[in-house]
């Protein structure tokens, strides 16, 4: 370990390190002797990570102060200020955003398998696992609830980074996280969206008083570092034609009745295939369709309506007879949902083509809504009817959807949307 430096305050040192790309970064910590006569020794954290001789000065101070209360006080938690983890720190993040009504589970999902690890919300998962195995009705549902439930209960614990002390993690941290979902073999997009998770946590970090910056947010600034944002063109160009929505239907005609109506739901609705599952009995309103919208950053905007067509309605009738307002219209989870499809997407369209590889031509979920859009501009439908029905926060989102428009109605109808 470096040499200790004195600093003017009372108490106060730090250690001098390199770092990678050759830059001095000191580390600050501090120390006091207890009530108790025992010498306290505390890294407070680095200049890289926005702490300072005030902000060490200020953590001393702080931690004489519940010193001086005792354990026992009511104003020391389970010695919170010297064991903030980021995964301490991240199942805040997550209380926090449940509270407001976000659809937390994919998000807690991606950090539980490539940042760290939240016991509690795992347990949580495997319950309801447990209950989806317990309450399924079908072959089917029970496969999938089985593979689902044994997944998760033999998830190893492990933490990449999240075992850390938030304080302490900066840009090599974040080197090794890339670094693993490389090993991974994931794409630009999942990079992406594990940075943007682990900013988010940070943010919440900030507003708490745990650090006082954002190191994500250094890391992305570094111009050695290659942003994932800059690799990103992936984007879906596929669709399924008339012929291969009719072999979709055919296919799906002899399975489980959830799995129909899912198909038949995603195709005529565009609704996400999340929200395909949490359609309700009592979200069909006369002739249309009440949908919710989760990538809708306020709730008052996450629901919408849509119409819907008759022979939806008429295939849905008889799953409507059966069951209670509050009841799902497809009786099965998105992740057993998911898992089905897939196999049948790649029996009827995917063969041998590997997703990270041919994501723009690899069938999926999405593609079902992406198809629904298509559909539409193809038929000539006004591309800010188009935009309506999607669900689209801009323009700019259901723009892409013009060129098949234009292909029937000439280059002008693009020319007024520029």
């Amino acid at each position: 370990m470096s040499q200790r430096i004195r600093t003017s305050k009372v108490g106060v040192f730090y250690r001098e390190s390199i770092s990678e790309s050759g830059k001095t970064i000191k580390t600050y910590y501090y120390n006091f002797t207890s009530k108790a006569g025992k010498k306290i020794e505390k890294k407070v954290g680095s200049d890289a990570n926005g702490f300072n001789v005030g902000k060490a000065e200020e953590a001393r101070k702080t931690a004489i102060q519940l010193d001086a209360l005792g354990s026992d006080s009511k104003f020391m938690k389970s010695d919170e200020i010297m064991s903030t983890t980021l995964d301490y720190v991240a199942e805040i993040h997550f209380d926090i955003k449940a509270k407001k009504n976000s659809n937390n589970i994919k998000d807690i999902q991606r950090y539980n398998n490539h940042i760290g690890f939240i016991e509690k919300y795992h347990q949580e998962f495997i319950e309801v696992a447990k209950k989806a195995l317990k309450d399924s009705t079908t072959k089917g549902g029970t496969i999938t609830a089985t593979h689902r439930l044994k997944l998760l209960e033999s998830k190893k614990k492990t933490s990449p980074i999240g075992s850390y002390q938030i304080a302490d993690i900066g840009s090599a941290h974040i080197d090794k996280l890339m670094k693993q979902a490389d090993e991974k073999e994931l794409g630009a997009k999942s990079k992406d969206t594990i940075l943007a998770s682990l900013s988010a946590i940070f943010e919440t970090a900030i507003n708490k008083g745990y650090v006082g910056t954002n190191p994500v947010r250094t890391w992305r600034k570094n111009e050695d570092n290659i942003n994932p944002k800059s690799e990103i063109d992936n984007e879906s160009e596929r669709y399924l034609s008339d012929s291969e929505i009719e072999a979709l239907y055919k296919g799906v005609e002899d399975d489980c009745e959830a799995t129909r109506l899912f198909v038949h739901l995603a195709l005529k609705t565009g609704a996400r295939a999340n929200s395909v599952c949490n359609i309700k009995k009592k979200d069909i309103i006369g002739n249309t369709i009440r949908l919710t919208d989760e990538k809708r950053k306020l709730p008052k905007d996450r629901t919408y309506t849509n119409p819907i067509p008759s022979s939806l309605l008429e295939l849905l009738q008889p799953r409507l007879d059966a069951i209670k307002p509050n009841d799902f219209i497809v009786d099965m989870d998105y992740q057993n949902i998911n898992n089905k499809m897939t196999r049948i997407y790649k029996t009827l369209f995917n063969g041998d083509l590997d997703f990270r590889e041919d994501r723009k031509i690899y069938v999926s979920n999405h593609t079902l809504r992406h198809t629904f859009a298509s559909q539409l501009a193809i038929k000539k439908t006004p591309i800010f009817v188009i935009m309506k029905l999607m669900h689209h926060a801009d323009i700019k989102m259901t723009i892409r959807y013009a060129k098949l428009n234009s292909e029937e109605n000439g280059s002008e109808y693009v020319e007024m949307l520029k």
